[in-house]
C-alpha cells in the first residue's frame, strides 16, 4: 500500500507584493515601559529636550476682533481634531478604493512507497461580483463630507463664540465707562456736600445719603472693572494668548436688522444648518452603509492560473473558487445597516422640527428684544435725559437741592445702563440665530 505525505501551504501577498525588511517602524510617541522608565527618565533629566515655542509667543501685543477669530479658531482643540479627521477621512477613502490582495497557494505531495513527488499551485485574484469595492468608496465619500461639514460646523460654531466673547467685553467696556462717569459725578456732589455740611447751609441728612450714593458708586466701578478684567482674560485664555496681549476696544453692539422672514430663515436653516446638513449625511451615509452590506452578501470569485507537476511532466491550467454562503449569508449585518438608515433618517425629521422651532422661538425673542428697546428709546430714556437737564438748570438756580439733583442724574445714568444691557441680549439672541440658520448675517445698521 502507498503511503504519501501532504505538506501545504499558502502565502497571501500584500498589495505592494512582497513585505520587506525595515518597512514597519516603531512609533515614537509611545511611552516607556515600567522596566524602560528609570533609564528614560534619567536620560531625559540628563539632556531635557528643549520645551516647545508656545504659539501666543509671536502674537502681537495689541489684537483686534479679526486676529481673535483667527486664534479662536487655532486654538479650538475640538476643531483641530475635526481637520485632523478629514486627513483620516481622506485616507479612508484610498482603503475603500483598494482592491483585495491576490493570494498564492500550492501543495507539494510526496509518495513515500515509490519516492514520487506531486505538487501543485494557484495565483488567485479575489473579484468582487457585487460591487463591493464600489459601495466602499461611496460609503468613504458620505464619511469624508461628514468631517468636512463637521468642521465647517465647528468653524461656525467657533466664530460666533468669538463674537459673542467680544460683544460681553464690549458692554462690560461702555458700562464700566458710564459707571465711572457717575461715579465722578457723585464725587464732585458729594465734595460740594461736604462743604455746605461745613458752612451749616445743607441737611446733615441729605449730606450722608450724597456720601453713601458716591461709595455705592465706586463700589459698582470696582465690580464692573472685575468684569472687564474677567472677560478679557476669558478672551485671552480661548485664544491661547499671553497675559501682556492687549484686546483693542471693540465696538458696542448695534442692533442689526435681518432682512430674512420667518419662512426664509426656515428654508435656509434647511440648507445650511450644521446640524442638519449633518443628519442629512448621516441619512446618505446609512444608506450607503446598507448597499454596501447587500453588496458583501455576494461572495467572490476567486479566479487564476494554476499549475501541476509530478514526475518531471507540469501541466498548465485555470483554478477558480467561490465561497458558499451556507452558514453565514450575510443577512445579519444588511438588517443592521437597514435599522441604522431608519434610525437616522428619523433623528433628521426630529432635526429638522427641532430647527425650524428654535427658529420660530429666536425670532419671537428678537421681536420682544426689539419692543422693548424702542419702549426704551421712544420714551424713558428721552423723558430722563429732560429730568436731568431741568434739574440741573433748577440745582443752578438755587432751587433745587444737591440729593435730588444726583437722583435725577443717577435716573438717566441706570437707563444708559438698561440700554447696554438689552442691546447685548439682542446681540445674544442674533448670535444663537445665525448659530441655528447656519449664515452670517450682514451687519446692517438699524436703530441703535
Amino acid at each position: 500500500m502507498n503511503q504519501r505525505l501532504d505538506i501545504t501551504f499558502g502565502l497571501a501577498l500584500l498589495a505592494a507584493g512582497c513585505i520587506t525588511p525595515g518597512c514597519h517602524r516603531p512609533l515614537r510617541e509611545l511611552p516607556p515601559t515600567r522596566a524602560e522608565y528609570p533609564a528614560y527618565r534619567s536620560a531625559n533629566e540628563s539632556s531635557p529636550s528643549p520645551a516647545p515655542a508656545s504659539p501666543a509667543a509671536s502674537v502681537p501685543a495689541n489684537l483686534d476682533a479679526t486676529a481673535i477669530h483667527e486664534l479662536f479658531a487655532a486654538n479650538h482643540p475640538e476643531l483641530v481634531a475635526a481637520r485632523a479627521r478629514i486627513d483620516e477621512a481622506q485616507a479612508a477613502t484610498t482603503t475603500a478604493s483598494a482592491w483585495p490582495n491576490p493570494e498564492i497557494g500550492g501543495r507539494l505531495m510526496f509518495d513515500t512507497a515509490g519516492g514520487a513527488i506531486r505538487g501543485e499551485g494557484a495565483f488567485l485574484f479575489p473579484l468582487p461580483l457585487g460591487g463591493r469595492i464600489g459601495e466602499a468608496e461611496a460609503v468613504a465619500a458620505l464619511n469624508l463630507e461628514r468631517a468636512r461639514t463637521e468642521v465647517a460646523a465647528l468653524e461656525l460654531e467657533v466664530r460666533v463664540e468669538a463674537d459673542r466673547r467680544l460683544a460681553r467685553l464690549a458692554h462690560a467696556r461702555a458700562r464700566l465707562a458710564l459707571l465711572q462717569e457717575l461715579a465722578e459725578r457723585s464725587a464732585r456732589y458729594a465734595t460740594l456736600a461736604r462743604e455746605r455740611r461745613a458752612a451749616s447751609v445743607a441737611d446733615p441728612l441729605d449730606v450722608a445719603l450724597v456720601l453713601a450714593d458716591a461709595a455705592r458708586d465706586r463700589r459698582a466701578v470696582a465690580r464692573e472693572g472685575a468684569a472687564v478684567t474677567a472677560a478679557e482674560e476669558e478672551i485671552r485664555m480661548l485664544a491661547g494668548l499671553p497675559p501682556e496681549a492687549a484686546i483693542l476696544r471693540v465696538e458696542t453692539p448695534a442692533r442689526r436688522s435681518i432682512a430674512l422672514d420667518r419662512e426664509q430663515l426656515i428654508r435656509e436653516a434647511e440648507q445650511h444648518c450644521p446640524a442638519l446638513l449633518l443628519a442629512r449625511l448621516k441619512v446618505a451615509s446609512a444608506d450607503a452603509e446598507a448597499q454596501l452590506a447587500a453588496a458583501e452578501r455576494v461572495p467572490d470569485l476567486h479566479l487564476g492560473p494554476a499549475v501541476a507537476g509530478e514526475d518531471g511532466g507540469v501541466a498548465v491550467g485555470l483554478q477558480a473558487g467561490i465561497p458558499l454562503p451556507l452558514i453565514n449569508s450575510g443577512r445579519g449585518p444588511y438588517d443592521e445597516a437597514l435599522a441604522r438608515r431608519r434610525a437616522a433618517l428619523e433623528e433628521y425629521r426630529a432635526e429638522a422640527r427641532r430647527t425650524a422651532a428654535e427658529v420660530v422661538t429666536l425670532l419671537a425673542r428678537l421681536a420682544a428684544a426689539d419692543e422693548e428697546i424702542d419702549a426704551l428709546l421712544g420714551e424713558s430714556i428721552a423723558a430722563a435725559e429732560q429730568a436731568f437737564a431741568l434739574a440741573r438748570a433748577r440745582y443752578e438756580a438755587g432751587k433745587l437741592d444737591v440729593l435730588r439733583l444726583l437722583s435725577a442724574h443717577r435716573a438717566f445714568a441706570d437707563l444708559k445702563l438698561e440700554h447696554l444691557d438689552l442691546l447685548l441680549a439682542r446681540q445674544e439672541v442674533v448670535l444663537d440665530l445665525e448659530l441655528g440658520v447656519g449664515l452670517e448675517f450682514e451687519p446692517r445698521e438699524g436703530k441703535s
